[in-house]
């Protein structure tokens, strides 16, 4: 059986901010075959990757994508801290990891899309694609050597016709009117089918048996034998001077279970340890193996959830291993002002257990703001 290539829609978006940066590296360590970004015009020219034609939808500010300047484009939040890339920026990222898809999102850039491709050395490492048939012409027009792909919400007549007219060597159809007669036809002439947007791994499989050429998912890891299992959870939090105050493990732990979670707590084991008295009390712990079997624990765990109500050395360094694992790693903070440290390895920072939970089931259930 081919293999089917996975496009990252928006880089790994179900997981981090949307056409950032931070979202382009989780889907190449995710594995993506190729990451999809979106692209518009600042006011002052520059060829910025967003979606949407206004901002207030992805960042922390308003207003039209066209009406902004790219120094003031940059000062937004695009989650996370991100910040609203440039093309250029993503393609530096990019090169060499994986493939580039860009979807033109409205005319008037393609010479300056064109020549970003050119000036970065990468136009046969990127697909070009759009809504629009007159940009893919255009930069057909500009520079044959770039594959464009046509993008379609429908079932047209004579799909296929339609993307050769503008040179085209693929068609981007909406999975849901995707059949075997439309993939028959386009492999008969010589184009490459990318279905958008799946996120169901069930549906995923019907395409790999279906022979296209690539899936669009926000879930770059979505054909991972891992996806559909029982993920395993490593809790972690403040234990020293809080002994009688782990209630939040409890309340934390069920709420992860009852979202189809196999949570794995330390705490379980180690409260023994924490019930000793006396003033030399930890010399009855085995330092070595009580520090290795977390470490082992997260090791087998998808993600850790940390709830860090103060600071903690011991929850900051569980924090730090699961994060240079490349495990994602989602905290509950009440720190007024947490450490750069805590920032930096915290996938997503949340403010209550009910903002971690919301978050989840949307990731769970594939709930995005938008689709393609």
């Amino acid at each position: 059986m081919k293999k089917v290539l996975i496009i990252a829609h928006r880089g790994a978006s179900a997981y981090e901010p949307e056409n950032t940066v931070r979202a382009v590296e989780s889907a190449i360590k995710l594995g993506a075959d190729m990451v999809e970004v979106d692209v518009r015009l600042s006011k002052d020219g520059y060829v910025v990757v967003i979606h949407d034609e206004t901002v207030d939808r992805t960042t922390d500010g308003s207003g039209y994508v066209e009406k902004i300047s790219l120094k003031k484009l940059k000062k937004l939040d695009a989650g996370l801290g991100e910040k609203i890339p440039t093309l250029e920026e993503i393609v530096d990222v990019i090169r060499g990891k994986a493939k580039l898809v860009v979807e033109i999102k409205k005319l008037g850039m393609e010479k300056k899309v064109v020549k970003i491709f050119e000036d970065k050395k990468v136009v046969e490492d990127v697909l070009t694609t759009s809504f629009y048939h007159e940009a893919l012409r255009k930069i057909k027009d500009l520079n044959r050597k770039i594959k464009v792909g046509v993008i379609f919400r429908c079932y047209p007549l004579n799909v296929c016709q339609l993307a050769l007219n503008v040179k085209a060597e693929a068609i981007f159809p909406e999975h849901k009117y995707v059949d075997f007669r439309m993939v028959e036809e386009a492999r008969r002439k010589g184009l490459s089918v990318y279905v958008w947007t799946v996120d169901d791994p069930k549906i995923a499989k019907k395409f790999v048996n279906m022979e296209v050429d690539g899936i669009v998912t926000n879930k770059p890891d979505i054909l991972n034998p891992k996806f559909g299992r029982i993920k395993k959870v490593f809790l972690s939090g403040p234990i020293h001077g809080m002994e009688k105050k782990q209630f939040y493990r409890e309340k934390l732990g069920k709420m992860l279970e009852a979202m189809g979670f196999k949570v794995l707590d330390p705490w379980k084991r180690e409260k023994i340890f924490y019930s000793y008295t006396g003033k030399n009390w930890w010399e009855n712990v085995p330092v070595k193996g009580f520090v290795k079997r977390d470490l082992e624990d997260i090791d087998q765990c998808d993600f850790l959830v940390a709830y860090l109500p103060k600071l903690s050395a011991g929850a900051c360094m569980e924090l730090f291993y699961a994060k240079t694992k490349g495990k994602p790693t989602y905290v509950i903070c009440g720190i007024k002002n947490p450490s750069p440290w805590i920032i930096a390895h915290s996938t997503k920072i949340f403010r209550d257990f009910d903002e971690l939970k919301n978050f989840l089931v949307k990731v769970q259930h594939h709930q995005k703001l938008e689709t393609k």
